[in-house]
This record gives structure tokens, sequence and C-alpha cells, in this order.
């Protein structure tokens, strides 16, 4: 098991990676098509630092409790052998999802 600080700068890291192609979007389009860069350039970084940390940490807090909880309520309802309550359920939830 791979300690705290680890798992910390492994799930940054992960972030960042995602994160990345979105910034070079933005960071191309904005020395492209203005030919500026921002005048608050270290108030930007420390915003996309705070947003990399927040980021990750709503990506682990849903990995520890929803995703485990979704995986043992699936689990429990495919145990039970009822294709029908287990469709309902996936609709239900999918359902959910959709904005109205």
């Amino acid at each position: 098991m791979n300690s705290l600080p680890h798992q910390i700068l492994a799930s940054l890291a992960d972030t960042g990676r995602t994160l990345l192609p979105v910034l070079l979007v933005i960071a191309a389009f904005q020395w492209g098509i203005t030919g500026a860069i921002p005048s608050e350039a270290g108030w930007l970084l420390l915003a996309l630092l705070a947003l990399l940390v927040g980021i990750s940490l709503t990506l682990k807090a849903m990995n520890l409790v929803i995703f485990q909880l979704g995986s043992q309520l699936s689990s429990e309802m495919a145990a039970k052998g009822s294709p029908r309550l287990t469709v309902f359920f996936g609709f239900c939830l999918g359902f959910s999802t959709v904005n109205c």
C-alpha cells in the first residue's frame, strides 16, 4: 500500500494530466487570438492550483464513498436475481442524472 503523500501526488498528477489538454486549448486561444498573456498570471496560476486540488479531492471522495456504495448496491441487486428490479434501478439512476 502506498503512503498518503504518494497517493496525494499521484491523484494530483492524474488530475493534471486530465486538465492539461483543456488548459493548452485555453492558452492557445488566449495567445493566438488576443496575443496577450493575462496581466495577473500569478493569480491565474494560484487559481489553477486550487482547481487542481479541488478536483482531485472531489474525485478521491467519490472513489472512497459514492462509487463503493454503488458497487455494493449493484452487487446486492445482482445477487437477488431480479432482472426487472435491476433494470428499474438502472433506469432510475439514469433518469436522475438528466437535467430537465
